[in-house]
């Protein structure tokens, strides 16, 4: 094996690292806590009762450094009965010379038990890309972008990506469970099945604060705490608090144990549209991955109610 290959297979495993990394750290931001549950969890999709569009951002604060991780993230969800919902999923996520693509399909069913008390099952089913970026800066790294070794790299073709979850819930209380990539042991094992997350778990309740001179009936507070756990890197453990202010404003705060501390602010449109900004620092995001800043996510949703 030559130099220049031994070189490009350390940098993609250092990339898929850094990829993997991310995700552990970004999973448990403010937009799949509070805001896009769906983009995590499929049995989420049709609960609203309505037409859902999310779309995020996160970048790093520090442009500076080329190859800083960023992300994009679209999702669309709908109920098809009293019962069921379907959704869309769009996740891009860059960090280095690696580029990570997952698309897939929602469906969710629910069951009634009592009048206060459901439970809701969810399947996803799509792909997931890795791909290693051919930009002209990518000599800088490892030198000839024309290597072979990157053309071998990218004919690997995509991975099933699926996840089962159920959501369980009452007017205060909602426990959820994701199982993404059930079946990550099941398929070829290469680069880019390194590491992958195996479950994903939350709790939150929900409390109405309002009826006073300064917070209306719309006012509550929700406390949330939820567990994320990886094949190979540790478990996260996450929890957080928001305060929605009479139905017009919203203040999030988030902690995990990799160290990082994410604040955001939410303010609603004419009750249609959401605008939500968090900003997170510390963990790792502050060092290595984020090139010694924070990151920043901005969240937009738009939501329809059915007639």
């Amino acid at each position: 094996m030559s130099n220049k290959l031994v070189h490009f297979s350390a940098v993609l495993v250092i990339g898929v690292f850094l990829l993997s990394s991310v995700n552990a750290q970004t999973n448990y931001f403010s937009t799949s806590v509070f805001n896009n549950k769906v983009r995590f969890n499929p049995s989420q999709a049709g609960m609203a009762k309505g037409y859902n569009f999310d779309a995020s951002v996160k970048t790093p604060r520090d442009n500076s450094q080329a190859g800083l991780p960023t992300e994009f993230a679209f999702s669309a969800d709908m109920p098809v009965s009293e019962s069921a919902g379907v959704g869309v999923v769009f996740q891009s996520q860059s960090g280095g010379l690696l580029k990570q693509t997952v698309f897939n399909f929602c469906y969710a069913y629910g069951i009634q038990f009592k009048e206060d008390l459901r439970l809701r099952f969810g399947i996803a089913a799509g792909f997931k890309n890795i791909r290693a970026e051919t930009a002209a800066n990518l000599s800088n790294i490892i030198g000839d972008p024309n290597d072979p070794a990157i053309s071998a790299y990218n004919s690997i073709p995509p991975s099933f990506y699926n996840a089962f979850s159920f959501t369980m819930y009452s007017r205060n209380l909602e426990v959820q469970v994701v199982a993404p990539n059930l079946t990550a042991a099941l398929q070829n094992k290469n680069l880019q099945s390194l590491d992958y997350l195996q479950l994903q778990a939350g709790v939150s309740y929900q409390r109405q604060v309002g009826g006073g001179r300064l917070l209306s009936e719309d006012s509550y507070v929700k406390l949330f705490a939820g567990l994320l756990k990886y094949k190979e890197s540790s478990s996260i453990i996450t929890g957080g608090v928001m305060l929605n202010a009479n139905g017009f404003l919203s203040g999030n705060l988030q902690y995990n144990t990799a160290g990082v501390i994410t604040a955001g602010i939410g303010i609603p449109i004419e009750k249609t549209y959401n605008i939500f900004v968090n900003y997170s620092i510390g963990g790792l995001y502050s060092k290595a991955i984020y090139g010694g800043g924070g990151v920043a996510e901005v969240h937009f949703n738009c939501s329809f109610k059915k007639k």
